[in-house]
């Protein structure tokens, strides 16, 4: 079973404002598609390594210690990891 969350949507076209285009998105993850979770190689291990830097600097900006911060990236981590491998390949 593949998992989405799609989201769907209309807007205006900017250059005709009497056309309306539908438009579907598909969010979730912070990092760009799941093989960015799974794969095992040096250079994804390396980029999950400053995903979770870059969450858990965000934390502390948010007013979390240093300590917390790095707590609740794991765990940031683990659920989009979680997410990554139900959703299927791209």
């Amino acid at each position: 079973m593949r998992f989405t969350n799609p989201r769907h949507d209309s807007d205006m076209r900017s250059s005709d404002s009497t056309q309306v285009i539908a438009f579907t998105d598909v969010g979730g993850l912070g990092l760009p598609d799941r093989d960015y979770y799974t794969d095992k190689d040096e250079r994804s291990t390396k980029l999950r390594e400053q995903y979770a830097a870059h969450v858990a600097r965000t934390f502390v900006l948010l007013g979390a210690t240093p300590v917390q911060a790095e707590k609740q990236a794991a765990t940031v981590l683990r659920l989009e990891t979680a997410l990554a491998r139900a959703s299927g390949a791209p």
